[in-house]
């Protein structure tokens, strides 16, 4: 009983301690907040509408540190595993705070930023950090070191995007590293349980200042050290249950943070989806800022900043007392205390989710109706998933390796790995029918950049004979380069070489005919033109047209491109052309009168885009008067 008083007090101080400094750090440095460059500017993006500091994370983090510190040198100072831990903290979140005042400062690139963060957790996990740990199960390396990697990246990218508000993300982070704390401590873990009190006095501390109105912001710095100490501490709530309950625990206090995350990279995604269908490739980045997050969408449906809060701070809290109680209680009595989650979750995030998902599916549905949508898209990914598996199955079996006790895990690798390199690098936004020859050249890099990803990892979950090694990866690469770039170019080679046929085959026609525009139209018009043979069995296609400066001098569908919209009259005389068909609606409107005047020299003038290829034909212009 005596034992258990003491605890309290010291829990209850260390948490006092660390808010009465982090309260006295705060009005310091926001002195030095404009001298340091640290004032967050308002702009479209931003709710305030002033200038305020956002130097707050560096409190934050000098407030946990300072205690943790005199905790291992009065407290903890016999116990080596205690200081390992407070110093390998120290230094992941050391690195991690610099790259988020890198930010602060500078605006450094969105995939900077990931870089950092994935250094600093795989600095964590040589310090021993692993996800294996957390799940008490043990894990092929390669795999327990992948999710490792993505649960911090998750939590850390989770507090950074939900912190566009005053008071959400230190009040979020107060209500995780308590209830995870707690959680430490009854699990015998009390210095893993110290650290986060300690962050959580840091937090309450800084709320003083930053609940609404706020008059200092956390900042990159602050938001990716809240989540970095949770991530890496929450990986020692082993709970010695079923490896669901393990994994759902920490997920279900910081459920919050974690799911506007995930409703956010659904967003993008399907953003970015229609976007790039559109040819507009910078309008909707996935790692880009918008204004569609919970607390956003909460104060859209009139709600004031303090009751959005107070909204995200219950729904948290809810959610932590259910954690709680899977690990107090039984798993029976801990059932009812789910149904209570379920039903706080449906009345706060029903109309959010429904309004995410319909709309960003209309979205993804709008890309996969247009011609050139969705579709190419996915049959290039099916495909290539398809032929890495089965690649990957064909020489495993051909050397022997699916008796092997980790086969899964290796054809996971050498599908996952290729493909995941291909993703990176944006292969799959790629038009092939207009690729140049320096696009095969950095498909086929990326590919061997994925083989020998997957070559060292391999090598890694087990020991291999160089000689063996060389030629498994050097057939896999000789199947790869076959298969997907091949692949590729096949269908294009064919229908250029059944094009160039078919211009020497009607050396006799009617027609000498140009065509305006190398898009989709272009296409459109010659796939019906090789089914329909009557569309070209009486015109000659001298060539193309086009202001693509990029196409000079190329052959587009098997046609030369003979220049750009400003050489089509002069080559209507030099080519004794006969008959032009405008594949470019934006050319029909920027030279309408000089079209009507090639018409009233005898010249058929025909369109054939987006609004007049419903008619199945050609449409020739109406005759001036």
């Amino acid at each position: 009983m005596y034992s258990l008083i003491v605890s309290i007090f010291l829990i209850i101080g260390i948490v006092v301690l660390t808010a009465l400094l982090c309260v006295v750090l705060v009005p310091v440095l926001k002195k030095y907040a404009g001298a340091w460059g640290l004032v967050d500017v308002p702009s479209e993006r931003r709710i305030h509408k002033v200038p305020i500091p956002r130097c707050g994370g560096i409190a934050v983090f000098l407030a946990t540190h300072i205690v943790l510190a005199v905790l291992v040198l009065f407290s903890f100072s016999d116990d080596g595993k205690a200081v390992a831990m407070w110093l390998q903290l120290l230094v992941g979140s050391s690195v991690l705070v610099g790259i988020g005042l890198a930010d602060d400062c500078f605006s450094i690139s969105a995939w900077v930023k990931l870089g950092g963060q994935l250094f600093v957790a795989t600095l964590m996990f040589l310090f021993g950090y692993s996800f294996e740990s957390m799940l008490g199960q043990p894990l092929l390396p390669i795999v327990d070191f992948l999710l490792t990697l993505f649960w911090f990246a998750l939590l850390m990218n989770a507090f950074n995007l939900i912190d566009g508000m005053d008071g959400i993300c230190g009040g979020l982070g107060l209500i995780a590293a308590v209830t995870v704390g707690i959680l430490l401590i009854v699990l015998g873990q009390h210095f893993a349980g110290l650290v986060l009190l300690a962050l959580a006095g840091a937090c309450l501390g800084f709320l003083r200042y930053n609940f609404h109105p706020a008059s200092i912001f956390l900042g990159d710095a602050g938001s990716l050290f809240i989540g970095f100490l949770l991530a890496a501490v929450s990986l020692k709530t082993n709970v010695n249950k079923s490896t669901f309950i393990s994994i759902l625990l920490p997920i279900l206090i910081m459920c919050v943070p974690i799911f506007d995350v995930f409703l956010a990279v659904w967003r993008r995604v399907g953003r970015r989806l229609l976007y790039v269908q559109l040819g507009d490739m910078n309008e909707s980045r996935v790692f880009g800022p918008d204004l569609d997050h919970l607390h956003h969408r909460l104060l859209r449906l009139g709600f004031s900043q303090t009751k959005v809060a107070l909204m995200l701070y219950s729904a948290a809290t809810v959610a932590s007392v259910t954690a709680l109680g899977f690990t107090l209680l039984s798993e029976h009595s801990a059932s009812f205390l789910v149904v209570g989650l379920l039903v706080l979750l449906n009345i706060v995030f029903r109309r959010i989710v429904h309004i995410e998902f319909w709309t960003t599916s209309q979205w993804i549905l709008h890309a996969i109706r247009r011609p050139l949508g969705l579709k190419r898209m996915c049959i290039h990914m099916t495909h290539d998933l398809l032929v890495l598996l089965g690649i990957s199955y064909f020489v495993m079996k051909m050397y022997g390796r699916l008796e092997e006790p980790n086969v899964i895990g290796l054809l996971l690798l050498g599908t996952l790995v290729p493909f995941g390199i291909l993703v990176l690098f944006r292969n799959y936004i790629t038009i092939w029918s207009k690729a140049r020859p320096w696009q095969f050249w950095k498909l086929m890099m990326e590919l061997v950049v994925g083989e020998i990803l997957f070559a060292l990892m391999s090598n890694y979950m087990r020991e291999n004979i160089m000689g063996e090694m060389v030629r498994f990866h050097g057939i896999r690469m000789v199947l790869l380069m076959i298969l997907i770039i091949f692949s590729r170019t096949l269908p294009h080679i064919i229908r250029d070489s059944a094009s160039w046929l078919r211009r020497y085959q009607t050396n006799d026609s009617h027609f000498r005919t140009v065509i305006i525009g190398s898009g989709y139209e272009l296409s459109a018009y010659l796939r019906r033109a090789a089914y329909r043979k009557s569309h070209l069995i009486e015109r000659k296609i001298i060539g193309i047209f086009d202001n693509d400066q990029s196409l000079a001098g190329m052959v587009v569908f098997g046609y030369p491109v003979l220049g750009s919209y400003d050489d089509v009259a002069n080559a209507i005389v030099e080519r004794d052309v006969t008959e032009i068909i405008i594949c470019d609606e934006q050319f029909q409107k920027e030279h309408e009168q000089k079209c009507m005047q090639w018409d009233r020299q005898g010249i058929a003038v025909k369109q054939y885009y987006s609004d007049v290829l419903q008619l199945g034909d050609e449409v020739a212009m109406r005759k001036s008067a």
